[in-house]
């Protein structure tokens, strides 16, 4: 206010305002004007400076943590986050350094689990920031196991056959077949001592500790039981 006609701001100098022109950070900070550098106008006038005032607001950011469908495998999933309101330059990681994810975290097993998100560290950033977090679902799936009973051949010789052979299809890396069913059936071929066909109809009797993350298709066999050898045959008759 006071410019005398045909006068500019530029004609009397250039002005600066103190610490507040590197300032980015939120806050409340006192603008102290002043001339930087004097124009050719700046002889003519008898200058007042009025301070003023620059506030920075946080900024909004929302960061939602992924939902996550996986197969069950043994191993803890790997959590993702994304954000919206990032200011240009920053990275999320200035602001958080690092999320919780409640009781999502280190599930292994199958089932369905909220993803709590949290913010277990901030960055240097974050009081320039109103955070709001949204959560997500993790949704573990049972993995598709097949168990087949190897057919089998034995002779006649009174006992019940025993050494059932099972292949496994679908294990995780580290599960074992035990680990999932502790103990078989083998149906009427468990029992078979007569010569015959028997099926091999496999059931599980014992679950193991991982049997509810697979989802478990049994493939049954054939025990074939044959008449021994006759113990005639070559014999020699004696007079």
């Amino acid at each position: 206010v006071g410019l005398a006609e045909g006068d500019t701001l530029a004609s009397i100098g250039t002005f600066g305002f103190g610490d507040c022109e590197s300032t980015v950070n939120v806050g409340v900070y006192t603008l102290t004007p002043s001339v930087s550098e004097q124009g050719e106008r700046y002889g003519c006038y008898e200058i007042t400076f009025v301070s003023g005032q620059l506030i920075i607001g946080a900024r909004e950011l929302t960061v939602s943590a992924d939902s996550l469908t996986k197969t069950y495998d043994g191993k803890t999933a790997e959590f993702t986050v994304s954000a919206v309101g990032l200011a240009e330059g920053d990275e999320l990681s200035e602001v958080i350094a690092a999320f919780g994810f409640g009781d999502a975290d280190g599930k292994i097993n199958a089932g369905t689990y909220n993803i709590t998100l949290s913010i277990s560290e901030t960055g240097e950033k974050y009081g320039n920031y109103t955070v709001t977090t949204v959560n997500g679902t993790l949704t573990v799936e049972t993995r598709k196991l097949t168990v087949t009973a190897s057919d089998a051949t034995k002779i006649a010789d009174g006992a019940a056959y025993t050494d059932f052979i099972l292949t496994a299809e679908g294990l995780a890396e580290g599960d074992e077949l035990s680990d999932v069913i502790a103990v078989f059936g083998y149906g009427e071929a468990q029992d078979a001592t007569e010569v015959g066909e028997y099926k091999i109809e496999l059931s599980v009797v014992t679950e193991g500790e991982d049997y509810s993350n697979y989802d478990v298709t049994l493939v049954d066999g054939t025990l074939t039981v044959n008449e021994a050898p006759s113990n005639d045959e070559g014999e020699e008759e004696t007079v």
